[in-house]
């Protein structure tokens, strides 16, 4: 009866650590309710704020990844450094 309420606790543990792993691994680069926040014609200021610091920066262009994740997000700002657009890509 040991044996079987071992068994149990392990299995019930890999199945909780392989949930966490697969949310975390195949989630957004930045939680989906933030993205969202992020409008046309803020500024850098207030992006950072609520995204926080891009992964890279390149002509106008913010871009946020995340290890092991399968998409990223890009925010591209005008001559005025306000945001233009806000995209979030799979692949």
């Amino acid at each position: 009866m040991k044996a079987y309420r071992k068994l149990i606790l392990v299995i019930a543990a890999v199945v909780i650590s392989l949930t966490f792993l697969t949310l975390h691994v195949f989630g957004p680069p930045v939680p989906l309710s933030k993205m969202e926040m992020v409008k046309e014609g803020m500024s850098e200021a207030d992006v950072k704020n609520i995204l926080g610091n891009p992964t890279t920066v390149y002509a106008g262009q913010w871009t946020y990844t995340r290890i092991f994740t399968f998409g990223y997000v890009n925010v591209l700002f005008d001559q005025n450094k306000k945001v233009q657009y806000a995209h979030y890509e799979t692949f």
